[in-house]
């Protein structure tokens, strides 16, 4: 195998895959990445077994091939070579030589017969989204998703549910639950669970890049998305998400409508006082504001009144504050509204006269 590429392209392309690739692998192998060279394009692939990503590079190729190298060796090395091209080659049996400028790097590499390859998804259901309506959903979701291994593994994906034209991507903790919307007119029926460090990482994998259009693609037990040179293939998470339409209340007592950005500042700055003791804010209503109040009882304490629309209400409430502040993050208008039906039961946090994003969170006592 020979070839020579752009070094800007070789990095970003070895940063995507990495992102994959264990960083304490049970199989030596699947620390290294998957590198393939064939007609005009050198193809980088990272796994983990359960997720692959595929970063497809333009090259001139002398001679075909393939091999598997180190996935951080690799990246810190042709990072950190100088010019703009590299020059890449297999030596005598399993070493590569990597050429830059002036200088010369000789690394290990592995037979790449027994690698992962990513799989290859020729049928199934599939759907197209904008880029940046996706990434907005998953930005406001993810949060909301459990990251504790000890939870159910449904609890640790997002789930996709496809129904009626709208495309729904739902997270839950057990505490709260996010809900976000995007209207796919004549899109297939879909309801499957995505794991989080999936959609962690999209943002990264398709954040840049001149098409805006995702293709995602879901079969019996994968999904996959595919935008411009980058495809990514995961297995999805068996098992029965929960029932989360039950959870969203049918109506409210008190609509509190207050700008958006002040509450989240004011939300901020208690966090400060409370975040490495109770992580609890107290927010009342009543009187056409909002008092938000943090105590620690060894650092201080942080009180703040904001003008807000409370529709009569006369209301405490308690939240983990930072539970409380992603759910107002996840807000996109100029007014945020919280919906109450009193101090024991989950509020519905939305943008005012937005149903497209809805955010429950339970109350603490």
């Amino acid at each position: 195998m020979k070839f020579e590429a752009k070094k800007a392209d070789i990095v970003n392309a070895a940063n995507q895959v990495g992102t994959v690739v264990p960083r304490s692998p049970s199989i030596q192998l699947l620390g290294n990445l998957l590198i393939e060279a064939d007609g005009s394009e050198l193809k980088l692939t990272g796994s983990d077994m359960e997720t692959w990503v595929c970063v497809k590079i333009p090259a001139t190729i002398s001679e075909p091939g393939q091999t598997t190298v180190p996935s951080k060796i690799f990246t810190e090395l042709a990072g950190n070579l100088p010019g703009d091209d590299i020059q890449i080659e297999i030596g005598d049996g399993s070493q590569m030589i990597m050429r830059s400028s002036k200088a010369k790097v000789t690394l290990n590499c592995a037979d790449a017969s027994d690698y992962p390859r990513i799989p290859e998804m020729t049928s199934g259901d599939k759907v197209i989204l904008d880029r940046d309506t996706l990434i907005g959903a998953v930005d406001r979701v993810t949060p909301a998703l459990s990251d504790r291994m000890e939870d159910k593994r449904e609890l640790l994906g997002a789930l996709v549910s496809i129904r009626g034209g709208t495309f729904n991507l739902v997270g839950t903790d057990g505490q709260r639950l996010a809900i976000c919307e995007v209207p796919t007119p004549g899109s297939p029926e879909v309801e499957v669970i995505v794991a989080g460090t999936v959609w962690r990482n999209l943002a990264k994998l398709i954040g840049e890049g001149e098409n805006s259009d995702v293709g995602l693609a879901f079969s019996q037990n994968q999904v996959g998305f595919e935008f411009g040179n980058v495809k990514v293939v995961s297995r999805l998470i068996d098992g029965e998400y929960p029932p989360y339409r039950q959870v969203v209340p049918a109506k409210f007592e008190y609509k509190v409508i207050v700008d958006m950005k002040t509450l989240l500042s004011a939300l901020q700055r208690v966090n400060i006082i409370v975040r490495q003791s109770s992580r609890k804010v107290t927010v009342a209503a009543r009187d056409g504001e909002l008092v938000c109040k943090g105590i620690a009882p060894e650092i201080g304490e942080v009180e703040e009144k904001i003008e807000a629309t409370t529709d009569g209400a006369d209301v405490e409430l308690s939240f983990d504050i930072k539970k409380l502040i992603d759910g107002i993050k996840g807000t996109t208008g100029p007014q945020v509204q919280i919906n109450i039906n009193g101090p024991l039961h989950p509020v519905l946090i939305q943008t005012e006269g937005d149903d497209t994003y809805k955010y429950i969170l339970v109350t603490q006592r």
